[in-house]
């Protein structure tokens, strides 16, 4: 709201203003994600630590630990480095919020390269007759609309996508019991496909941008409601923030570059509350 932020990191490199409590710590959270996650907010904005100060307020006089270990430009298959990472401090908890706006494209890049398969297509360059559209799109360029191009040009890799996000999730969750731990994953949708109303002039851009081709803005809800099922299939406790993102009145990204704001990583820790205090106390 004042226009400016305040990027702080640890010593451990974590989005937290304090070292990681090495002590005294009763019941201790990592939470994993993108630059959705580490936050264009001040560090006390962030869900992560706003989970902490509610779970901390709810479990008084136990000391809990929320670790933001987000880190923007990731998806998947960083995450389970992050969790391997992390595991030295025995967390209760690994909460992984994946962003529907282009982790699944980016994980297709991942997985391609891992297996070694050939070239991807490009989704191409912009027709000159939507060049005023493209750039009416603002930050969806790099987000939502680009992953939904990526994905016009390679639309046979969708499933792929799909089954590479699963087979990731799949092991985090596997890791974290083998490490005494549980995962629980959250699906944060981008801002066009979460509140068409509110982000009216960038959706009405980004829907010209796409207008004749086979996928549109709810590709990612197509992407989302995958991953959730297979979430709940394999027993994996997720939390789907579209209903609460969806009713909001206020909007809950920034204008400028579509990430959430300070009432959107509120209302995250607000959703993610009632689904991690059972599984802490």
């Amino acid at each position: 709201p004042e226009g400016k932020y305040r990027v702080t990191t640890n010593s451990s490199g974590f989005y937290e203003d304090e070292d990681v409590k090495t002590t005294g710590v009763a019941v201790r959270i990592v939470v994993l994600g993108d630059s959705h996650t580490d936050g264009v907010v001040s560090n006390p904005e962030s869900f992560a630590n706003r989970l902490e100060a509610q779970l901390g307020e709810a479990l008084s006089p136990r000391a809990v630990d929320v670790i933001n270990a987000g880190v923007g430009g990731t998806t998947f298959y960083n995450y389970l480095g992050m969790l391997e990472r992390t595991a030295e401090l025995s967390p209760d908890l690994y909460v992984v919020a994946v962003y529907g706006g282009n982790y699944f494209a980016a994980a297709v890049k991942l997985r391609r390269y891992f297996e070694q398969a050939g070239p991807l297509k490009s989704p191409g360059r912009i027709d000159p007759k939507k060049k005023d559209a493209w750039e009416r799109s603002g930050q969806t360029r790099p987000q939502e609309t680009q992953q939904i191009r990526f994905f016009e040009a390679n639309p046979d890799l969708v499933e792929y996508a799909i089954g590479a996000g699963n087979a990731v999730l799949a092991r985090m969750d596997e890791r974290a019991r083998e490490l005494g731990g549980q995962l629980v994953v959250a699906y944060l949708p981008p801002a066009l496909a979460a509140q068409p109303v509110q982000y009216e002039r960038y959706r009405a851009a980004a829907d010209e941008v796409l207008e004749g081709e086979e996928f549109g803005i709810d590709l990612s809800d197509r992407l989302g409601d995958a991953m959730l099922a297979f979430c709940a299939a394999q027993g994996i406790t997720c939390v789907d923030l579209r209903p609460s993102f969806r009713s909001a009145e206020k909007p809950l990204y920034w204008y400028k570059d579509l990430h959430i704001t300070v009432a959107g990583h509120q209302q995250v820790a607000d959703d993610l509350l009632p689904v991690v205090l059972p599984l802490v106390e």
